[in-house]
């Protein structure tokens, strides 16, 4: 058991690997126009350089909103799949041994109770309830609820600080004037600095929330006593 799970967790992973450098691909093409240049953050450059900057660290922030957007509502739809499945067959499987009990009552009325008797109705109800419990711990071992809502927080949490730069940035504009001291730049600059590590502090927290949750998954499914074999569960072949 602990190597299936060594490997669930190694694909799972990796999985995540790949996906955060398909992120860290859209956000080079944010960086395409990034002013590097000395001569850029010099007069007459400045203007255009500092119009780029900003729009370098929006759209930086607008790739993770919409990674994060995209990512929720796919996980939305699975969750729900998954919840209503899991409710449907519970259902089911409640009412299976009501049903069968009721049609062994109408059978007996048609003179048909020994046939009824041998239909499986009950054991099939317990076949379903055991389906549905597999979804409502598949859902918990891989998070697809959980991680809809952290997905989303994330977005919120993204939005919220890209619409306080916005606000950030008009009152840097509507102070600054037209002279040539560094420092009303270098504010500039910091300002964008700041609010980018903002931006990758977020996914880093939920990065590191998904590993915190998935880890501790992984070990309440190796402490699990139930998912563990027991002396004479397994019947032995007969020796002949």
């Amino acid at each position: 058991m602990k190597v299936v799970v060594s490997g669930l967790r190694v694909s799972a992973l990796n999985g995540r690997g790949f996906s955060v450098m398909k992120e860290q691909a859209r956000h080079s093409g944010a960086y395409d126009s990034f002013p590097e240049a000395p001569e850029a953050y010099r007069d007459p450059q400045w203007e255009a350089t500092q119009k780029a900057l900003f729009e370098t660290a929006v759209a930086h922030a607008e790739d993770r909103i919409i990674w994060y957007s995209r990512k929720a509502d796919s996980f939305a739809k699975f969750a729900r799949r998954v919840r209503v499945g899991s409710l449907a067959l519970f259902a089911l499987g409640t009412l299976a041994p009501i049903v069968a009990s009721l049609l062994v009552r109408l059978a007996a009325l048609w003179g048909q109770s020994d046939q009824a008797a041998h239909w499986p109705l009950a054991e099939a109800g317990y076949v379903l309830l055991a389906m549905a419990g597999a979804l409502v711990i598949f859902d918990q071992f891989f998070g697809i609820s959980s991680s809809w809502m952290r997905f989303r927080q994330s977005q919120a949490r993204l939005e919220v600080i890209l619409a306080d730069l916005r606000f950030s940035w008009a009152g840097l504009m509507a102070k600054q004037t037209a002279s040539t001291d560094s420092a009303p730049r270098t504010e500039c600059i910091n300002v964008l600095r700041e609010f980018v590590i903002k931006v990758e502090l977020i996914a880093e927290a939920e990065t590191r929330e998904w590993a915190s949750n998935f880890r501790s998954q992984l070990e309440s499914f190796d402490r699990s006593t139930d998912l563990r074999p027991k002396p004479g569960q397994v019947p032995l072949a007969k020796q002949t």
